[in-house]
């Protein structure tokens, strides 16, 4: 993740752990599938949904960013690329190219670990196995109902992942039914909370999206 109008670093990491609670982490989490929801709306995936292409202010609030790789989609968007954030990528795509709203909620699982464990890194070279029915274990003090989330993000039939919809609604409500997880720090830093707030994927979509429709207008002649 990176910190906007302030300054440029990664995920927090232990030694800055105490500046979140697991509440905010949890909050930033709902966030992201908020913002998704959105780009859903609109027939869009981003699929390079990671850690890296998030942006937080020093209040907390999320903002989906880095739309290099979008695109607009019926159902499915078939692409031979071969330069692809395998980490982070669904295997319907990695071994058919096959990218929809699905594989971008897979993506959002790893990118929540990412987030719940403070940065870690996915896989750590055990990508190669996902086809054993492979899965990374839970981070660190990590609740059950959270790490089932990311398992259910993870599943194998793209059909049974839940919709960012639904992420978001179930992030919400563990954070409104418990108060936290890991982390007993009293930090005085603020955290949004996401709730009846925009998520800011709206200005930074708007932009990339007028951009592109210029460009094809220009393309096109019309």
């Amino acid at each position: 993740m990176q910190v906007m109008d302030v300054t440029e670093q990664d995920l927090p990491k232990e030694e800055e752990e105490e500046m979140l609670s697991s509440n905010c982490l949890v909050s930033m989490a709902s966030q992201v599938a908020e913002g998704m929801c959105y780009l859903e709306s609109r027939n869009y995936i981003h699929r390079d949904l990671a850690a890296r292409n998030i942006l937080v202010n020093e209040y907390g609030t999320c903002k989906v960013a880095d739309f290099g790789l979008a695109r607009l989609i019926d159902v499915i968007y078939i692409s031979n690329a071969v330069k692809i954030p395998y980490k982070w990528t669904a295997p319907e795509a990695i071994t058919h190219g096959r990218y929809s709203v699905k594989s971008d909620v897979w993506s959002f699982g790893i990118l929540l670990f990412e987030i719940i464990s403070y940065g870690q890194i996915p896989y750590s070279g055990k990508i190669y196995i996902l086809k054993t029915g492979y899965r990374m274990p839970p981070p660190e003090n990590c609740p059950d109902i959270i790490y089932k989330l990311m398992l259910a993000c993870w599943n194998d039939r793209p059909k049974e992942r839940p919709s960012f919809k639904e992420l978001s609604e179930q992030l919400v409500n563990f954070n409104q039914n418990e108060e936290g997880f890991n982390r007993k720090s009293s930090s005085s830093k603020r955290c949004s909370s996401g709730a009846g707030t925009p998520t800011g994927v709206e200005d930074v979509w708007e932009k990339r999206d007028k951009a592109v429709r210029q460009k094809d207008s220009c393309s096109t002649g019309f």
